[in-house]
Formats: C-alpha cells, sequence, structure tokens
C-alpha cells in the first residue's frame, strides 16, 4: 500500500496538485520507516514550505529528515531547509541548532553560511543579545553580497549607536551608506541614523543636511520620510534653542562687562 501511495503523489506532484501530492507523502511518513520515507520526507517538506507555506509542517518535516537522511546531501538539504523554516516560525532553539550545524557543514557554501549567520544575528539582536548579534553580523557582511549584508552593515553601526559609541558608529555608518547604494531602504536608514549620531555630537547643521538631502531624493518608504521629517523638525527647534541660548548667554557677558 505504501508504494501505490508513492507513485500515486509522484503522479500529483508531476501535474502540480500539490495538495493532493503532500496528503499521499505525509500517509508514507506516518507510517513511519520505508524505501519511500526519506524521499517522502524531503518533498512534503518542499511541497509545505514552497506551496502550502506551512513552516511549522515543513520544520517538521526537515528535522525529522535530518535525523535519518543515510546521505550526507540529504541531511545537509534537511538543515538548510530545517533553517529556513525555524526562521519563519521563531523557533529559537531549533534555528540556533540548524544555524550552527549549517554553519559547521563541509558542504556549505559561503552564500548559505551567510544566510545561517543572518539569521542568527537577526534573531539574537530581536532577543537584545547585541554582543552576539554583532559577531553574527560581522561574519553575514563578509560572507555575503546582497540585501543581507546591506542589512547587516545597518545593524552594526546601529548597535554601536546603541553601545553609546559615537565614533565607531558614524564610521560604521559612513561605510554602510557608501557600500549600501543599491539597497535604498537600507540606504534611507542608514542616512537617519547618521543624522541621529551628528545630533548627539553636537553637529546640528550636519545633521540637518543629512535628513534634508534624504527627504528631497528619497521617495520610496512613506514611513522613513515621515521618521525624516519629524527628526528634522525636532532638529529645527534644538537649533533654534541652541541660537536662543547662546544668544542668552551673549547678553549676560555684556552686561557683566557693563
Amino acid at each position: 500500500i505504501i508504494p501505490a501511495h508513492y507513485f500515486r503523489a509522484e503522479s500529483a506532484l508531476i501535474q502540480k496538485n500539490y495538495s493532493a501530492a503532500l496528503r499521499d507523502y505525509d500517509y508514507i511518513v506516518r507510517r513511519g520507516r520505508s524505501d519511500f520515507y526519506e524521499d517522502a520526507l524531503l518533498k512534503a517538506a518542499l511541497i509545505s514550505y514552497n506551496h502550502e507555506e506551512d513552516f511549522d509542517k515543513a520544520l517538521d518535516y526537515y528535522s525529522q529528515l535530518d535525523k535519518v537522511a543515510q546521505s550526507q546531501e540529504k541531511k545537509f538539504e534537511a538543515q538548510l531547509g530545517a533553517l529556513r523554516s525555524a526562521y519563519k516560525t521563531r523557533e529559537i532553539d531549533l534555528l540556533e541548532e540548524m544555524g550552527n550545524k549549517v554553519i559547521s557543514n563541509n558542504l556549505a557554501n559561503n552564500d548559505q553560511k551567510g544566510l545561517a549567520h543572518y539569521y542568527l544575528a537577526k534573531i539574537n539582536y530581536d532577543r537584545q543579545r547585541m554582543e552576539v548579534a554583532k559577531i553574527h553580523f560581522e561574519k553575514t557582511q563578509l560572507l555575503l553580497s546582497n540585501e543581507f549584508a546591506a542589512q547587516a552593515r545597518y545593524y552594526l553601526a546601529e548597535i554601536a549607536y546603541q553601545n553609546g559609541e559615537l565614533e565607531e558608529a558614524k564610521e560604521r555608518c559612513n561605510v554602510a551608506n557608501r557600500q549600501n547604494t543599491n539597497y535604498s531602504y537600507w540606504l534611507a536608514k542608514g542616512i537617519i541614523l547618521l543624522s541621529d549620531i551628528l545630533k548627539d555630537q553636537g553637529d546640528y547643521f550636519n545633521a540637518k543636511a543629512a535628513l534634508e538631502s534624504l527627504i528631497e531624493n528619497y521617495k520610496e518608504d512613506e514611513e522613513l520620510l515621515d521618521i525624516a521629517n519629524a527628526k528634522l523638525e525636532y532638529l529645527k527647534t534644538l537649533d533654534e534653542q541652541n541660537i536662543i541660548s547662546r544668544k542668552n548667554q551673549s547678553d549676560e557677558l555684556e552686561l557683566q562687562d557693563d
């Protein structure tokens, strides 16, 4: 009976009837070990992830496959699939386990290792574990040359800023903004962050100039533009208060001279 379910699933898969195929593959999986068990696990995982977008089920299938796969290639495919699924479902313990397995797997290329580092960085960043996140973001930007690398450069600057390391944050921000020109969203966020750094350093003129340039040239994300406009208005208020304060100090000095 298991072969009949398997060949029916294969036929449904060829016809792109993914839900029907998944039912038969799942039946085979639930029956336990057989000659079709590993293949059914892999195809059930692929369908669950790519077509059903049921990432919990995909994670379950991939995790089972990682435990039973006979070949190193299939085991690695299971680990990589489990990693992606765990990130989607926010299963932190499994994400960390599979991330470390992918990073240490000899079959993993730089793109795959970089992806694992990015997922580990982001999950630790979201949990406020900034020092761990920083380590993985550093690896991400070294291994990748895509949008994940652009994000990593931005987050490294932001982490330095949150730690009060303004000069390092400024340097990282300038590097990120030079290298993120192909990723306008992350470039815009970097310019806003740079303005915050300059403000905290008392350089209101250049902080405002950065935001004014962004508002003039960037039109893609309304939320970022709203943030930039609000920060610009706040900077103008700070600048006016600074001017008034300097004028009052000057007046007091003149009165003392009299």
